[in-house]
């Protein structure tokens, strides 16, 4: 049975937009790509959701003449970050750029991404460290899936008025401990009652 064909239309896949739908090739699906440089080209999906083709082949050229990245393994990473955060197509793009999670002005240069994160350990990703902010050299670091996992709790996002941060963040400015702002959200507090409302303390009675 042939499988239900991933609709890619106005997806970003490095600096490959998708345009319009392509006759397959075979019982393969290809799409039509305009690529930052003007370059219209045609493409095979699979190619596009693995990373293998990213560009129409200027990236190619620029990275090897230029930088000498050709090929290097951070450029999905940086590709895939931005996706998230500008491509309104993009179905991570609610909980990234809908949000307001930007990408700072300088890692818009994939060069300048790579200075400053560094190479990446192997088993690792890159984390915002505080999930309220945007991808900046002062905001993300290498992370491991379990750490990533345990920082879920603080990395919490809750709005009052106008106002967005972490739970962390949230409980340092209130004086609420986080795992009870973290406790809140879970059974279904809204976010301003999570950080305003008080505490109860009960002190123990003796007869």
């Amino acid at each position: 049975m042939k499988g239900k064909k991933t609709d890619l239309l106005g997806r970003l896949f490095g600096r490959l937009t998708v345009t319009e739908e392509s006759p397959s090739v075979g019982r393969k699906a290809h799409w039509v790509c305009r690529c930052e440089c003007g370059t219209v080209k045609v493409v095979g999906a699979d190619a596009l959701t693995r990373g293998a083709t990213l560009s129409c082949g200027c990236l190619k050229k620029e990275l090897a003449t230029t930088h000498g990245l050709f090929g290097h393994e951070l450029y999905q990473t940086w590709a895939n970050m931005r996706d998230r955060c500008e491509n309104e197509k993009c179905k991570d793009f609610p909980n990234y750029g809908a949000r307001g999670i930007r990408v700072c002005d300088e890692w818009k240069d994939f060069s300048v991404f790579v200075s400053d994160m560094g190479p990446r350990p192997k088993g690792h990703t890159i984390e915002r460290v505080d999930g309220s902010m945007g991808y900046s050299p002062g905001n993300c670091v290498w992370a491991t899936t379990q750490t990533q996992n345990r920082n879920k709790r603080t990395n919490l996002t809750l709005r009052l008025g106008d106002t967005e941060m972490c739970a962390s963040r949230w409980a340092e400015q209130t004086g609420i401990p986080l795992h009870v702002i973290c406790e809140r959200k879970a059974i279904g507090w809204s976010d301003e009652d999570a950080v305003t409302k008080s505490v109860r303390r009960y002190t123990k009675t003796t007869a």
